[in-house]
């Protein structure tokens, strides 16, 4: 345990000393991967899909606020449904515009979850977000994950019907296109399950995590997998919708070990040291309980001295790591400079 405190504390030096250039990093990598995504899932604007441009916007959205890489993927994924027909364009147009009006009135700083949803979803493992969004972000972070499940799904929809209902080539009027397109999301009854459980965990883990209990984060986490878990396998059943099992104990397996990291750098309590003090005042009467963190204290420095020291004068280190000679004349007679010239 002590070796894995001091890597911890390593880690998070290197992360305070570099932040800014890691976090411009992860967001080229995000962004990159979105372009990605999108160019597999929906890709039908080949000059827009291809790799320079993708590098391109992804080094723009690096440089840009969090925010910005969400509406680029949107830009981007209604330039390929133009491409495809234009009826897609305009529902998937109405459909960003009413998830934008409800994200950026209850969630507009929760960017990285809503776009991590359908990334993971295209992979198959939207299971891992609850603990990510449960045990560090607000309780709307529910409503992001909601947000980035239905737009999956729709796009999902969309690439599975654009070669025999949607394309242009296929001869359907406006009217069947829209109706298709309608039924993406309404008929959709896995895009319900997977919503269902992925809320109701996000919710179970937010609200357990923030008990005053002894371990709480850990109760909170596995709760909430299990809850994931559940509520997944009776709405299909319910719904008459064959469940993804495999995909489902992979993706909680994977948000437990997550949820598990994120718990050690960001609430790794010491609870067999918890203290519960009771105190009062004129007005109040106080219980208070103080849990400890584990960390690893800090190695003492220590200064060797080698050669022939003894013609040079005593030094000693301040608590603030500055050297401070103690014998000023002697190391100006040793130098042979002006005394003055060491103040």
């Amino acid at each position: 345990m002590t070796k894995l405190l001091e890597m911890k504390d390593s880690l998070i030096r290197i992360y305070a000393k570099f932040d800014s250039y890691i976090n411009m990093g992860l967001k080229f990598i995000l962004a990159l991967v979105m372009l990605l995504v999108i160019k597999n899932g929906v890709g039908y604007m080949d000059r827009i899909g291809s790799l320079p441009i993708s590098l391109v916007l992804a080094l723009i959205c690096c440089l840009l606020p969090m925010s910005a890489t969400l509406w680029v993927g949107a830009l981007v994924v209604l330039l390929n449904l133009y491409a495809l027909s234009i009826e897609v364009a305009l529902v998937g147009a109405a459909l960003f515009l009413a998830i934008y009006l409800i994200y950026f009135r209850f969630c507009p700083k929760d960017n990285v979850v809503a776009l991590l949803t359908p990334i993971l979803a295209r992979f198959g493992i939207p299971y891992v977000l609850p603990a990510v969004g449960g045990l560090l972000r607000p309780v709307y972070s529910a409503l992001s994950i909601a947000c980035g499940t239905v737009v999956y799904y729709f796009l999902d929809g969309v690439r599975q019907n654009a070669s025999t209902v949607l394309a242009p080539v296929s001869g359907a009027t406006s009217s069947e296109r829209l109706k298709v397109l309608v039924g993406l999301l309404a008929d959709n009854k896995e895009m319900y399950a997977v919503l269902a459980a992925l809320v109701l965990s996000t919710l179970v883990i937010f609200f357990v995590r923030r008990l005053k209990i002894d371990y709480a984060w850990t109760i909170a986490l596995f709760a909430g997998l299990i809850i994931q878990i559940v509520v997944y396998v009776v709405v299909s059943l319910a719904l008459s919708v064959a469940p993804d099992i495999l995909m489902l104990i992979i993706g909680s397996v994977l948000g437990g070990a997550i949820g598990t990291v994120l718990q050690f750098f960001c609430m790794n309590l010491d609870y067999e040291r918890v203290e519960r003090v009771q105190y009062e005042d004129d007005e109040y009467y106080y219980h208070v309980t103080a849990i400890p963190k584990r960390t690893v204290a800090a190695k003492e420095k220590q200064i060797k001295q080698f050669g022939n020291t003894g013609r040079m004068p005593r030094v000693s280190q301040t608590p603030t790591g500055d050297t401070t000679v103690l014998d000023r004349k002697a190391l100006a007679q040793e130098l042979d400079i002006d005394e003055d010239l060491l103040k």
